[in-house]
């Protein structure tokens, strides 16, 4: 814009004597002051963040400023003088596919900012919703994990440690139910623990060995987790045997493996791991299928709670305390009473459900927002763009203009004429970002786990941002062309 606005000056200059060669310089010196001062300004900004960005911050800068202040400089020197100067400086802006070019510039940085914006906050709601589980109040369950191994229990003691801890904190006031699992909640259902999965042989039938998720569960288990009981029988003390016989699987599992006659029957479970055990297991019971971060169902089998198990070996467990109330007002008195029954014990984790996934997808949701901030940054750059055209082409259609103005032109048609302009090069460039913002959700929704297609609201309230932006950005040239004086600007023609 600016090189296209000193063509006069350059033509003057090279009809003094000036030389092509001292004319590019200036402009290309000119153009990487401009560039290098802003880098200058930003250079301390990204050192304190990652070096390398500053590195890559300066060469950007320089490349832009050859880029976007060379071709202009070439432009400018390689035109004849006569030409220029015999060109008013209100028809000197270029031709009206130079015009298109510009605003065909525009249209697609446009684009490009509504598709990041869309896709930044398409991305911000998927990692907010993974913190927020369906089903589960997560903010009135508290998980308290521990790992005895650490402290060198027997079997043995392991069990009287867990059985006292249960029996314990189902007595504390404000607790609705307790159980201890050797899974922890706070992990999520979807997520693959080698160390609780085993594969499942229901004898015959098309899903041949499957490899499921499993745990043990003990006290209250299922009810803590808001888990009822649809078929059979909970687990009772008889149960808990060095091997177990028994199993409890979801309502999810038993369909796909017996429909709905699974209670009574029987499964081949094995751990797949070098030295797997295997047993055959009854069940006994169906619960409600718990619903994993991805708003699916979760296929388990759960054991009962035996200390050790050959299915399920080792003596980490995590209690899953149901609070009555905010579930964070429990932990003091869970930790005095675990300090009562054996001082030495350290609880690994003490936190609600609704703190240990939020700590967990804290990264994901942190890019998540990068993505969404870099989308408003490119949003405002696209509007600073929109108005640097808007601004020159109406200063190159002044004299239109006070023509338009001298012969009865209303301002308000004025206004609306530079408005049309201004927001259908906006419009071409929302409507390309749109298709670019649903490719986009198409490929994350593939990539990214969590996420569920395009998500319609974030892409809305991508485009009614970039509309109101779009509309500040040609308010100011439209007002300064309803202001014109068509007297002072013929005068000056």
């Amino acid at each position: 814009m600016r090189a296209s606005r000193r063509r006069r000056e350059v033509a003057v200059r090279l009809a003094l004597g000036a030389s092509r060669l001292r004319i590019v310089r200036q402009l290309v010196i000119e153009s990487l002051v401009l560039a290098i001062s802003a880098a200058v300004v930003a250079l301390p900004l990204a050192w304190w963040g990652l070096q390398w960005v500053a590195a890559g911050a300066l060469v950007t800068a320089i490349l832009t400023a050859l880029g976007f202040g060379l071709v202009p400089a070439l432009r400018a020197a390689g035109q004849h003088p006569s030409a220029a100067l015999g060109t008013s400086p209100a028809g000197s802006g270029g031709t009206r596919a130079e015009s298109r070019g510009r605003q065909a510039l525009v249209a697609g940085q446009v684009a490009l900012s509504l598709g990041l914006l869309a896709t930044g906050f398409q991305l911000t709601s998927a990692m907010e919703s993974l913190a927020e589980p369906p089903g589960t109040d997560p903010d009135r369950l508290l998980l308290a994990s521990f790992n005895l191994a650490q402290l060198r229990f027997s079997s043995a003691e392991s069990e009287a440690f867990y059985v006292a801890l249960l029996d314990r904190v189902s007595r504390l006031p404000g607790v609705g139910a307790a159980g201890l699992s050797s899974r922890n909640l706070g992990r999520g259902w979807d997520a693959f623990d080698p160390a609780n999965a085993v594969r499942v042989d229901p004898g015959t039938g098309p899903d041949g060995r499957l490899l499921r998720a499993s745990a043990s569960a003990g006290g209250d288990y299922f009810t803590a987790l808001g888990l009822d009981l649809v078929q059979g029988r909970a687990f009772v003390p008889a149960d808990r045997r060095e091997t177990p016989d028994v199993a409890i699987v979801t309502k999810r599992l038993a369909s796909r493996l017996f429909g709905d006659a699974a209670v009574g029957r029987s499964l081949r479970v094995s751990t797949p791991f070098p030295g797997a055990m295997e047993a055959d297991i009854r069940i006994v019971g169906i619960v409600e299928s718990p619903v994993g971060l991805s708003g699916e169902e979760v296929q388990a089998i759960f054991f009962p709670s035996s200390f050790p198990s050959p299915i399920q070996p080792g003596t980490a467990r995590t209690l899953h305390v149901r609070a009555e109330g905010p579930a964070a007002a429990l932990a003091p008195a869970i930790r005095d009473l675990v300090a009562q029954l054996d001082p030495p014990v350290p609880i690994l984790e003490l936190d609600t459900l609704d703190q240990t996934i939020r700590a967990d997808t804290l990264q994901q949701r942190m890019l998540a927002r990068g993505a969404a901030v870099l989308g408003i940054v490119a949003l405002l750059l696209a509007s600073a763009g929109l108005y640097g055209v808007t601004s020159y082409s109406v200063a190159m259609r002044w004299r239109e203009i006070a023509v338009r103005m001298a012969l009865g032109a209303r301002p308000d048609r004025v206004l609306s004429m530079v408005f049309r302009q201004a927001l259908a090069v906006a419009m071409i460039g929302a409507v390309l970002g749109g298709l670019v913002a649903i490719a986009a959700g198409f490929v994350i929704q593939a990539e990214v786990f969590g996420v569920a297609g395009v998500d319609v609201a974030a892409l809305g309230q991508s485009a009614a941002l970039l509309t109101a932006a779009m509309l500040l950005a040609s308010i100011l040239p439209a007002w300064r062309a309803a202001r014109l004086d068509p007297s002072a600007v013929l005068r000056a023609e």
